[in-house]
């Protein structure tokens, strides 16, 4: 009995053993399944420590974001008011300079309109008068002409007749010279003759004395002397005589005894050449020439008057024994009549000659004082011609430069309006552009919801985590007593967590204050940036209508250029703006970066113990996003204002 109670105490033992051991394994098994459970929750719960840290990271990005926000917003507000103060000194200056560009434009082509007015009078005028100057000149024209031929052809017959004068003159000068020539060589033989005849007086007195001497002879010697003598001098007579028969030969040979044989019948027609200094000369050597003609001839009458004087003069001792001589004496020689004659003759054709020449001076004379007149007549007729084509091209010249000056107005007006069209174009490739932007904007704002939906989404999914984190805690309270040694090492975690959790709740509090205090006052700055955007553009199109009531096309060029030069300035200031708000983007990227590397590393030492601590963690990543959404919004009003800046600069370049 015992040993049955033993074997069924034993069976019941060992029964009881394997349902322990079966016991012990499902608990080991479970175990292992809650320690599973456990590890993930463990993993679970890192996994959520990390999204706080990152959270934590984000909220103090968002911190200084929100501090770099409103040291930025204070610049963009310093910027913007300093940028609407620049517009209207710009608007009051452009509006000053216009007015003072315009009137001075309007008072400047006034002037040159009644100046141009003026002179194209003036120049009409004398257009007119000189096409009627022209006119009457023209009429005249033919008969000066005529004038001109008849004194031309007058001019020719009076040089030819000149030629032919001086011709005369220079034949009648080389007879002359040939005169003078024989004369000299009769005057040296009347010299000769009147030594021979000194020489036979001396001879007669001699024989005077002889015959005195001899007065006691006989008559016969005397008789025989004195015709001796006779002899004597009918030798030298002859002598003399045959001396004048070779001077006569002589001058007949050289043709002064015929001058009118060797006169020329014609002369050279041909020659037109007539120089007034070589005629000058031949009257000042046809002068000189008389007047040693003049001196000659009556050194000659000396000459012979002497000798007959020296022949007349009777001796008072031979009177009465040379009763012969004194008889040949006193007979005429026929020899010095005839040269006498021909003197007498050369020096009435010398006589005439000059007189000739006194006739053809004065004929040149004449002849030279209507040539003077006619040229000074020509070149008086020459110089109104001149003056009449001097003043056509004046006028012409005139006409042609008023032309330029309008074909310049009117290139400069097409160029002027090629320019308006073309700033028109870029203008509305400006605007076209200002709708791309726009469009990118609004694509950026979609991607901006379509972010926050996925976040959205990535929430709700977290919810789900929590779910089922709240079931794995369930789990998790049957393993308190294993993990009570971790539970006091996370206490102070949990404390720490707690501190950092309150200090969060308390940030994020003070940023949503600030963040919409900062919303209300750009909200508001925006609203009365907006007003006086509204108030610009109501002044730039009143300026429009008042610029499109004056049309002045001359200086559309200058007033688009510094339109043009202020736009240029406005997207300057624009592009700063939009550079600065990509940079404040850019760090505010940077700052999430650097939040989520600074949150996963504080997770990795922090871990919650409690559903309290991941349901507050899970509303704050809740209302990350939500700030987020304000950040965006809050850019929002600052992209409009420089959206309607660059419109309202848009506007002002139309206007002008």
């Amino acid at each position: 009995m015992l040993d049955d109670k033993a074997t069924d105490d034993v069976k019941s033992l060992k029964e009881k053993l394997v349902d322990a051991l079966s016991q012990i394994r499902l608990k080991e098994d479970s175990v292992k399944q809650h320690a599973k459970v456990a590890e993930e929750a463990v993993s679970g719960w890192e996994k959520a420590e990390n999204e706080v840290l990152a959270m934590r990271q984000q909220l103090g990005a968002v911190t200084q974001k929100n501090s770099a926000l409103e040291d930025r917003m204070a610049h963009l507000d310093c910027a913007l008011k300093e940028c609407v103060r620049q517009l209207r000194q710009a608007k009051e200056e452009q509006d000053q300079m216009i007015n003072d560009a315009v009137c001075k434009k309007t008072q400047e082509w006034e002037s040159l309109k009644s100046e141009f007015q003026s002179e194209v009078d003036y120049h009409s005028i004398q257009h007119k008068n000189a096409k009627a100057e022209v006119a009457a000149f023209m009429e005249r024209v033919p008969d000066l002409q005529s004038n001109l031929d008849a004194l031309f052809t007058e001019n020719l017959n009076l040089k030819l007749e000149l030629l032919s004068l001086t011709e005369e003159m220079k034949i009648r000068i080389s007879e002359r010279d040939y005169c003078i020539q024989a004369a000299e060589t009769a005057s040296k033989q009347h010299l000769e003759s009147s030594k021979k005849l000194a020489k036979l007086e001396a001879e007669c007195l001699r024989l005077r004395s002889l015959a005195r001497k001899a007065a006691l002879f006989n008559d016969n010697r005397s008789a025989t002397a004195s015709s001796i003598f006779v002899e004597s001098i009918t030798d030298n007579q002859s002598d003399c005589g045959d001396k004048v028969i070779l001077l006569e030969a002589d001058l007949c040979k050289m043709g002064i005894l015929e001058p009118k044989e060797t006169e020329p019948g014609c002369y050279d027609s041909t020659s037109h050449a007539f120089v007034p200094e070589i005629g000058k000369y031949e009257n000042e050597k046809a002068h000189r020439q008389n007047l040693v003609d003049t001196h000659v001839e009556i050194d000659l009458m000396d000459d012979f008057l002497e000798m007959e004087r020296m022949v007349s003069v009777p001796d008072p001792e031979s009177e009465i024994a040379f009763v012969p001589v004194k008889s040949l004496a006193a007979q005429p020689n026929p020899l010095e009549v005839t040269l006498k004659a021909e003197l007498q003759c050369m020096i009435n054709r010398a006589a005439e000659q000059e007189e000739k020449l006194e006739h053809v001076e004065a004929l040149y004379t004449e002849v030279n004082n209507a040539l003077s007149e006619c040229q000074k007549k020509l070149q008086t007729s020459q110089t109104k011609l001149n003056k009449t084509e001097e003043k056509l091209e004046d006028v012409k010249t005139l006409n042609a430069e008023v032309n330029c000056a309008l074909v310049e107005c009117q290139k400069q007006l097409e160029i002027s309006q090629t320019k308006s069209k073309e700033y028109e174009e870029k203008l509305v490739e400006l605007k076209m552009q200002l709708a791309l932007t726009n469009e990118s904007r609004q694509a950026a704002e979609e991607l901006a919801k379509a972010a926050s939906a996925q976040k959205k989404v990535a929430e709700a999914r977290l919810v789900n985590v929590e779910a089922e984190k709240e079931s794995l805690l369930v789990t998790v309270r049957f393993l308190e007593g294993e993990i009570e040694k971790e539970r006091s090492l996370s206490a102070e975690k949990l404390v720490r967590c707690q501190i950092l959790e309150e200090e969060l709740s308390r940030t994020k509090t003070e940023v949503e204050s600030k963040e919409k205090a900062l919303l209300a006052e750009y909200l508001v700055k925006c609203g009365n940036l907006e007003d006086e955007l509204l108030k610009t553009k109501t002044e730039l199109n009143q300026a429009t209508s008042k610029m499109a009531a004056r049309e002045f096309k001359v200086d559309q060029e200058k007033e688009l250029e510094i339109a043009a030069q202020q736009f240029a300035e406005c997207q300057k200031t624009i592009a700063s703006l939009g550079r600065q708000l990509r940079s404040l983007a850019s760090l505010e990227d940077f700052i999430l970066d650097s939040e989520k590397s600074l949150q996963t590393s504080d997770d990795l030492s922090h871990r919650p113990e409690q559903g309290t601590d991941l349901s507050n963690l899970h509303s704050n990543k809740l209302r990350m996003p939500e700030n987020d959404s304000e950040l965006s919004i809050f850019q929002r009003p600052i992209i409009q204002v420089l959206y309607e800046l660059e419109e309202a600069a848009m506007l002002h370049c139309q206007a002008t």
